[in-house]
């Protein structure tokens, strides 16, 4: 952010105000870590419970990846006779956990460190929330002042605890953080932040297949934007990239039925 176009207290502009910002910015992921700690404690369950439900499907699978070994396709034991696929879920999660867990505390018990992996990962939504308003802001006071309400409050500090694994505890960090690109993208309409919000919506949308209803909202916030004329055409081509790149990982992910929607642009802007 150019110092022009920071709103932020005298005091907390230049070098020494982003070195300000970062550490009242970390302490504040802390207290949402605690948070999630103390929440976590109070749930009765235990470092070493085991998972129940669609969180005990999940865990199979990063100890699956934890021990090398390859997801089943098709899973037999998950559906039979005919078998599931996993990867028609968006199981990237697995993966990840799996993975860390194998490459870096192999010899840990694994419940407790994906019950600790958890809320370590869903507390980024507070960085990722600092930075959105941030953008639309331009004030450092209003994204720490935004990301200690998203640390503290209750509804939100229960969520991504370790209790469970869900998959909003690694998607909405990265959907938070294409929003924020979104908003640079309309702020300042560089392409930059076109191609980065279209790569963090594809990454969302493979890491929780859910998000495909929020996809579904900005191809009609676009679609207005072109219909009521309220954007002109190379800003709209401009997001459309954004729409593409998440287009794209639809229907990597196969759950993509229709055709592309094709902008058509016969109108000049007035």
């Amino acid at each position: 952010m150019t110092p022009d176009l920071d709103r932020s207290a005298a005091w907390m502009r230049g070098p020494g105000g982003w070195l300000a910002f970062a550490l009242m910015l970390s302490l504040i992921w802390t207290l949402g870590l605690v948070m999630k700690t103390h929440h976590f404690e109070l749930s009765g369950v235990g470092a070493t419970h085991t998972f129940w439900m669609e969180s005990a499907q999940r865990y199979r699978y990063i100890e699956m990846v934890s021990q090398g070994q390859p997801l089943p396709n098709p899973d037999q034991q998950m559906q039979a006779p005919e078998g599931y696929s996993p990867w028609t879920d968006t199981v990237l999660q697995e993966v990840l956990y799996g993975t860390l867990h194998r490459r870096l505390a192999p010899e840990a018990e694994l419940v407790p460190f994906v019950r600790a992996l958890t809320p370590l990962i869903s507390s980024t939504s507070i960085f990722a929330v600092a930075l959105l308003i941030l953008v639309l802001t331009r004030r450092k006071s209003s994204a720490l002042f935004g990301g200690f309400l998203f640390a503290v409050a209750i509804p939100l500090a229960q969520r991504g605890t370790g209790a469970t694994i869900f998959r909003e505890d690694i998607a909405f960090p990265v959907l938070v953080l294409h929003l924020a690109a979104l908003a640079w993208w309309l702020r300042d309409r560089q392409r930059t932040a076109a191609l980065l919000s279209g790569v963090l919506l594809a990454l969302s949308l493979l890491l929780w297949k859910v998000l495909t209803f929020y996809y579904l909202l900005l191809v009609g916030f676009f679609a207005t934007a072109h219909w009521l004329e309220r954007a002109q055409p190379r800003w709209l081509l401009e997001g459309e990239l954004n729409r593409l790149l998440g287009d794209r990982a639809r229907q990597r992910r196969g759950l993509h039925r229709g055709g592309r929607l094709r902008w058509v642009v016969s109108k000049r802007w007035r």
